[in-house]
């Protein structure tokens, strides 16, 4: 169902129909190929790299319709990637949707990953249903600027207010940015 509904969605609204680009970032080549092959599937036109820098760099030269990233990433980590990202679009009036992904368990990811602007967080192992069902409310403009997608797992949801050193060490990346 949601993975119909996401080729549907992914059409654009011309004559010609044109698949809508999707990049993603994670330095975990199994994960990066798993999201890819996912949304290829679906009638996604990908392009997946390594690292925040060469997404970066992708962006730029050709903004896609939706990015996918994991939160840590040599180079640019994800989260610096959302920033740099939402800097460059501070006075457009419509923003590409960011989905982070992430294996940290930290209860406080998802909320700085909102305060940064992302859309939604994903956490890994990904799910090929939950991944589908979480693209087709960004690509279709299901939800509101203000919606957030949560879909992680219920230890990260239920764990105390606790900030791993990986996740400070990423926010101190961001802030220095």
């Amino acid at each position: 169902m949601a993975r119909r509904l996401l080729i549907e969605s992914n059409m654009t609204n011309t004559a010609e129909p044109t698949p809508k680009h999707c990049l993603i970032a994670d330095d975990i080549r199994s994960s990066r190929q798993l999201i890819f092959n996912w949304l290829q599937e679906s009638g996604f036109r990908c392009t997946a790299v390594e690292d925040g820098e060469a997404a970066w760099q992708v962006f730029s030269a050709q903004e896609p319709d939706l990015v996918i990233a994991d939160i840590e990433m040599p180079g640019h980590s994800g989260l610096e990637l959302l920033k740099m990202i939402r800097c460059l679009e501070a006075d457009r009036p419509c923003s590409v949707p960011v989905l982070m992904v992430t294996s940290l368990r930290d209860s406080q990811t998802a909320a700085i990953i909102k305060d940064l602007g992302g859309n939604g967080v994903l956490s890994k192992p990904l799910d090929k249903q939950v991944l589908y069902e979480a693209v087709v409310q960004v690509v279709s403009n299901q939800t509101s600027p203000c919606d957030f997608i949560l879909k992680t797992s219920q230890d990260m949801v239920d764990s105390q207010c606790v900030i791993s050193p990986t996740l400070r060490r990423l926010m101190r990346q961001v802030s220095m940015h």
